[in-house]
């Protein structure tokens, strides 16, 4: 129950805390989701004012433990300004 303008928030709780010990099931879950999406090659989008922007230019991002495994590809932003707003 509350009175006028004073609210009372839900009550906090934490998440249960996970041991990622080995051979546990957590840990498993997480070794086959890291799996699955290391076999995942993303496309991801250059977003400016809420707007996803085209760009030609791109690179790739690459795991950090393994430099030949190509993770992502991401547009690559001109990095010279403009004098003028573009045209919407």
């Amino acid at each position: 129950m509350s009175v006028h303008g004073i609210a009372r928030p839900p009550e906090p709780y934490n998440e249960p805390i996970k041991s990622y010990a080995p051979g546990s099931p957590e840990r498993e879950e997480l070794r086959a989701r890291l799996n699955e999406l290391a076999g995942q090659r993303l496309e991801l989008p250059l977003v400016i004012g809420g707007k996803d922007v085209q760009l030609a230019e791109t690179f790739d991002q690459v795991m950090p433990h393994d430099k030949e495994h190509v993770r992502s590809v991401s547009r690559r932003p001109h990095t010279r300004r403009r004098s003028t707003p573009p045209a919407s």
